[in-house]
């Protein structure tokens, strides 16, 4: 799936991850320190963990552990073209992004 550009809002947006690094989402022009764009990146998969960051995530490493099914993270993005990474640590899985603020 290809990388989630999003300038509106949004409920339930889905992406497929596995065990390499993808960029997952990127900050719209409009998000600031004043405004910022917050997104929820919840995991789906009942068995597979998602590790949510920058560009150096790795699994289990560098960013936000998402527990198994229903493990989530809200992310405060301050500055356009901020770029959230995901990785599995096994087998594909789906995250939902969903814009919350």
């Amino acid at each position: 799936m290809a990388e989630v550009t999003i300038s509106e809002p949004i409920h339930g947006d889905t992406f497929t991850v596995g065990a390499s690094v993808l960029p997952a989402y990127t900050a719209s022009n409009r998000a600031s320190h004043s405004s910022p764009e917050v997104m929820r990146f919840q995991n789906t998969h009942a068995s597979q963990i998602v590790t949510v960051g920058g560009s150096d995530v790795a699994s289990l490493t560098n960013g936000v552990v998402l527990a198994t099914q229903y493990g989530f993270v809200d992310i405060q993005l301050t500055d356009p073209g901020v770029k959230v990474y995901l990785i599995a640590n096994g087998a594909s899985t789906t995250v939902n992004i969903t814009r919350i603020g």
